[in-house]
């Protein structure tokens, strides 16, 4: 007959008592290593994420670089300390108005051409500038079209590369009134031809 006593009794219960304890400790370990794990799939996949967001970003960069070149910038631009055009609204304002600009230029030409027949050995050279001046209109109204687009492009992207456009777009705007200029220049010397042109004739006729 197989007896108890009472201190045999509380050592099992101790003993179980242990192995419960060495069951909790181990299930413990191992939501710490699961949890550890996990935490570092999280970190794993921030980091990676935060790569592939300054990979985005050096893309987008990099198109408005590329767009920036595409326009032959002037390493002699003047850096302004603020954007005058900073939404697509005002870019949009400023290729209307070098559009209106080409056209009164057209207008403007084609009165000139019309004086200029009435002059011998004058038109030749004449045309050849004004053909230049036609060409170097188109390329402005072109570089306004392309900067219209590098602003859409710019949506998000650094306030550098938005001084750069505007400061490209201050560029066309002195070139076209330079353009202006030297047309004015061209129908005053016009102007004076004719006017010579009359009195020597005048004169001609006097004797």
């Amino acid at each position: 007959m197989i007896t108890w006593r009472a201190s045999d009794y509380y050592k099992g219960v101790q003993r179980w008592a242990d192995r419960n304890d060495e069951a909790h400790v181990r299930d413990y370990k191992i939501r710490e290593a699961n949890r550890a794990s996990r935490q570092d799939k999280e970190d794993a996949y921030a980091e990676y994420r935060t790569r592939q967001r300054r990979k985005e970003h050096e893309h987008d960069f990099n198109l408005a670089s590329q767009a920036v070149s595409r326009l032959n910038m002037d390493p002699l631009l003047p850096q302004s300390s603020s954007a005058r055009y900073q939404t697509k609204a005002e870019a949009q304002a400023a290729q209307n108005a070098a559009l209106e600009s080409e056209a009164r230029f057209k207008s403007l030409n084609r009165d000139l051409e019309d004086n200029l027949r009435r002059e011998q050995g004058v038109s030749s050279s004449l045309s050849l500038v004004n053909n230049a001046l036609a060409a170097e209109a188109a390329k402005a109204q072109s570089k306004a079209a392309e900067l219209l687009r590098l602003k859409e492009i710019q949506e998000g992207i650094c306030n550098r590369d938005r001084l750069i456009a505007n400061s490209l777009i201050m560029n066309q705007e002195r070139r076209i009134m330079e353009q202006q200029e030297r047309l004015e220049r061209l129908r005053l010397r016009v102007t004076l031809n004719e006017i010579s042109r009359r009195a020597i004739l005048r004169d001609s006729r006097d004797w």
